[in-house]
């Protein structure tokens, strides 16, 4: 599974993207990805006013350092 630059996702990532409920771009936590799955393939825990679980298709998300906030880049192997 990969976000949207070709970067490998894992859980615990920093992404900002856009998700399916929220209608605007959110920061989170990549908590799970199932690379079964064609649509809705991944949940990203995001707070609020209060937590919450955000539905969406991985590759609308960037993984983000969380030291800086920066985009991370694609991996190369």
């Amino acid at each position: 599974m990969h976000y949207a630059n070709g970067r490998a996702a894992k859980a615990g990532d920093l992404v900002r993207g856009k998700g399916y409920n929220i209608k605007h771009e959110i920061v989170g936590l990549l908590i799970f990805a199932n690379p079964a799955a064609t649509a809705c393939n991944c949940q990203v825990a995001t707070v609020t006013i209060e937590a919450t679980v955000e539905y969406g298709q991985l590759d609308a998300f960037v993984a983000l350092d969380p030291q800086t906030g920066e985009v991370l880049p694609a991996e190369t192997e």
